[in-house]
């Protein structure tokens, strides 16, 4: 454990062994916590006292807009990161740093939110349903049910949602939508589209639905019957996690193994997956976040908050998770560097962030 000083003021000088940091830099002596790789040869004293941070490791960026509902999707189109959840927030970004409050026309949770074809699409409790050019005006469309519309998504020409019963509503232009049984009463809780394929996981069954056309849809095994709250497609890999820690993948999303994560027979959920840039990534409850680069072995990291993480992205290079209990967006930045030579300057001591205002002595 790295013991550790922070100064409001000027910097507390310690003996050699213990890590200084300061509020404001008083000499070229102190270097800013920001994630940056030095030499180690460079900074001797000050890498035996942090360590190697692994190649894995995930810097967390935390926003919080004072105490608004929980996001429950987010979505990335021309250029606008968007972002929707409880009693009808909806919030547009083009940094995943500074958002701004839209008018979304419902206080309905909106529930699932996608763009594609130069619309953006969001749904949510009984059925609402709305399209827009620029995430800023909204239309009301009719989506042919009273259900709440549990997630979107948009692949192959089609915007395609789901709901609890075992139904899905399909369009190609999002005004028009045609609304069918799968052929099974599963709760549809969350779909995506990759590798040609729509996927989707369902609640209460364990099962993953699949479509080539989002029309005709197999109903599958996943090989457990725990809840599934998320299924993905990443580098040749099909991927899902669900209630109790449970994960599972797949070469073509018929035929599953069953993983082990790190909360594998626990009460912990995993609730959201993403691949981006060699790496799988899981969220759940109480704020897990874990890493992987084959989605078999996990590394935990550190999240930066203890609230459910519910969505996760990968979009412009960057991971980005919102979740429960109060609006927050995270931007994940993975190192990548030579162990043997280098090491990552920290952005926080015991994962305490101590904010990119601070400052660490580097002798």
């Amino acid at each position: 454990m790295i013991s550790y000083k922070k100064t409001t003021g000027q910097p507390l000088f310690n003996n050699i062994g213990e890590i200084v940091t300061a509020k404001k830099s008083p000499s070229n002596k102190y270097l800013l916590l920001n994630g940056s790789i030095l030499l180690q040869n460079n900074y001797p004293v000050l890498y035996s006292l942090v360590g190697l941070i692994p190649d894995t490791y995930v810097h967390p960026i935390i926003t919080t807009a004072g105490g608004d509902p929980s996001v429950y999707t987010l979505t990335y189109g021309n250029g606008l990161y968007v972002s929707g959840g409880n009693s009808g927030v909806l919030k547009t970004s083009t940094d995943v740093i500074n958002w701004t409050t839209q008018s979304s026309g419902t206080s309905s949770n909106i529930s699932g939110i996608t763009y594609g074809n130069g619309l953006y699409v969001y749904g949510g409790n009984g059925g609402i349903l709305k399209s827009s050019t620029d995430a800023i005006n909204w239309t009301t469309r009719t989506s042919g049910t009273t259900s709440a519309i549990n997630t979107l998504t948009y692949g192959n020409g089609l915007y395609v949602y789901g709901i609890d019963s075992g139904y899905v509503g399909t369009s190609t232009n999002a005004i028009n939508w045609l609304t069918q049984f799968i052929g099974s009463s599963v709760y549809i809780y969350y779909l995506t589209y990759g590798n040609g394929l729509f996927l989707g996981a369902t609640f209460t069954t364990g099962n993953i639905i699949t479509s080539t056309n989002g029309i005709n849809w197999i109903i599958g095994t996943s090989g457990t019957t725990s809840n599934i709250f998320s299924v993905i497609y990443g580098n040749g890999l099909y991927l899902y996690g669900g209630g109790g820690g449970v994960t599972g993948t797949s070469t073509n999303a018929i035929n599953w193994s069953t993983r082990t994560s790190l909360y594998s027979g626990t009460s912990t959920n995993i609730n959201a997956l993403t691949y981006g840039n060699g790496l799988y990534v899981y969220g759940g409850n109480g704020g897990v976040l874990g890493t992987s680069t084959n989605a078999i072995n996990w590394t935990s990291q550190t999240s930066g908050t203890i609230s459910n993480i519910i969505t996760l992205s990968f979009v412009n290079n960057t991971y980005i998770y919102g979740g429960g209990e109060f609006w927050f967006v995270g931007n994940l930045t993975p190192y990548s560097y030579n162990q043997y030579t280098s090491f990552a300057l920290p952005t926080s001591i015991n994962t305490i962030d101590v904010g990119t205002n601070n400052y660490i002595r580097g002798d």
